[in-house]
Parts: C-alpha cells; sequence; structure tokens
C-alpha cells in the first residue's frame, strides 16, 4: 500500500507541474521577449534604411531632363522642316504625340522662344516656380540650365 500512495503522490506531483508549466505557456511573452523583438525589428529598420538612396528621384529627374535636352531640339527641328517655326511663346505639345515628354522636370511645359539671334528656335522652361521670372532658362544651352541639372556643377560622390 505504500508503494500505491508514493506513486500516487508522485503521478499528482508531476501532474501538478504539467499544469504549472501549461499555465507558464499561456502567460504570453514576456517583457523581455519583447524588448529583444522590438530591437532586432530596430536594427532591420537602420539597416535597411541607411542603405536607401534618398536621391534616386532627384536623379531621375536629372535623367529625364538630359534626354529631353538632346531629343526635344531635333524634333522641334524636324517640325520647323515641315510646317514652319513656333511662335514666340508656343507650347510644344503639337511637336510630339507624347504631352509629358513635353514638360519640365517640374511638370510645367516647355515653350518656343527666340534666341541670341532674334529667331525662334530655342526651347525653353520658366523653372521651379513656372512663372515669368529670371529663373528662365534655354535647354539647347548648358549654361543656363539650373546647377542641379550641370554634371559639372554636382560634386563627385565617392
Amino acid at each position: 500500500m505504500k508503494r500505491e500512495s508514493s506513486f500516487s503522490r508522485s503521478r499528482a506531483r508531476s501532474l501538478r507541474l504539467a499544469a504549472r508549466c501549461r499555465a507558464r505557456l499561456r502567460a504570453g511573452v514576456t517583457l523581455i521577449e519583447m524588448a529583444v523583438v522590438i530591437a532586432v525589428l530596430a536594427l532591420i529598420f537602420v539597416l535597411v534604411y541607411s542603405n536607401l538612396n534618398l536621391n534616386v528621384i532627384d536623379d531621375a529627374k536629372v535623367l529625364v531632363f538630359t534626354g529631353q535636352a538632346k531629343t526635344l531640339p531635333i524634333k522641334l527641328q524636324r517640325w520647323e522642316l515641315t510646317h514652319g517655326s513656333l511662335a514666340d511663346g508656343a507650347s510644344l505639345e503639337q511637336i510630339t504625340d507624347d504631352p509629358a515628354e513635353v514638360k519640365d522636370p517640374w511638370g510645367h511645359p516647355y515653350f518656343a522662344c527666340a534666341g541670341s539671334d532674334g529667331r525662334v528656335n530655342q526651347i525653353c522652361s520658366w523653372g521651379a516656380d513656372g512663372e515669368n521670372s529670371s529663373t528662365r532658362f534655354f535647354i539647347t544651352q548648358r549654361s543656363s540650365w539650373p546647377s542641379e541639372f550641370r554634371p559639372e556643377d554636382k560634386p563627385q560622390e565617392q
């Protein structure tokens, strides 16, 4: 009989221990475990954020602008050969099928303007403010471009 009672006590003790383990598992995550998870997520965020190039949009605008500076004068010359020259201040939408192609990096339309010789054979933009101001530049004259579009004015990244 002694054997049964020690067996039953041992069994009862193991059942209590198992119940405590189940209760502990149901209790959830501890504060330390939560802090470790947050620290790991913060580390991942810092690593990803530090590797992002936040100038990608600016670089894309420069690439689009330089592409426009090469193609639009050719399209304007082609237009002039078949239709004659555009009026001073005329929009360039008529020389291309894509209206987005004749918008400057700030979303304002390019327009035809007179060059130093008085002929309307230049393509101009009013710049970032989009108004008749001193920020006007010719896309056909690199020296008149805003500094952010001139590669020689940009610092070289190492």
